[in-house]
């Protein structure tokens, strides 16, 4: 059902099918849903009568669902009415508290925007297991080292680092799935750093 919602509203050159299901459709309807999206993601985490096959085809589905459910939520926010329905809403869940609980409900779920038949189009996408893993070292080595003047550079560069980003996202996901040690050292590393800090002064 969602997807479905989703693909009639990504990539249109008009705003009629947005304006049709904006009529149609309040934000709470979707709110319903990522709730009940969210409640599935933290039982399926924590039910143990599940194997771990199961899990992640149920946690896949669910991370689908966000993604359409992410689409949707940017190309109906195109409409006035639907948005400032919606900026009600978030407000009413800011002054609740459950902003940060929406928030943290999308992780894994990314967004880019894409420059299409000159117009630029937000598309939401699932995020790699391994997207975490990329280290802040890494990251802050491109953005020193890489040149970032204009659109076509900032492309050639990230295309060239990408497989470089790739490996090292691969290898520490790989770790940290076999290694317990590994696992906890890469959670606690700055607390490492410190302690060892604090034994060399």
């Amino acid at each position: 059902g969602l997807k479905v919602l989703a693909s009639c509203l990504e990539g249109r050159p008009d705003r009629n099918v947005h304006v049709k299901m904006s009529e149609d459709f309040e934000p709470a309807v979707f709110d319903l849903f990522h709730q009940y999206l969210v409640s599935t993601r933290k039982s399926n985490s924590t039910n143990s009568a599940l194997s771990m096959e199961e899990k992640k085809e149920r946690e896949e589905l669910v991370l689908q669902s966000l993604v359409s459910l992410k689409t949707i939520y940017t190309e109906l926010s195109l409409v006035e009415t639907f948005y400032a329905k919606y900026k009600q809403m978030q407000v009413l869940k800011k002054q609740s508290g459950e902003t940060k609980r929406f928030d943290e409900s999308l992780n894994g779920v990314g967004t880019v925007e894409v420059a299409w038949e000159g117009r630029v189009e937000a598309v939401s996408f699932p995020m790699p297991e391994d997207a975490q893993f990329l280290t802040g070292d890494t990251k802050q080595r491109f953005l020193i080292t890489a040149d970032l003047s204009t659109a076509e550079k900032r492309m050639k560069q990230i295309l060239k680092a990408a497989p470089d980003f790739m490996a090292e996202m691969s290898q520490i996901f790989y770790l940290t799935q076999r290694s317990s040690f590994y696992r906890y050292i890469q959670a606690n590393i700055v607390n490492i750093k410190w302690s060892m800090y604090g034994l060399v002064v």
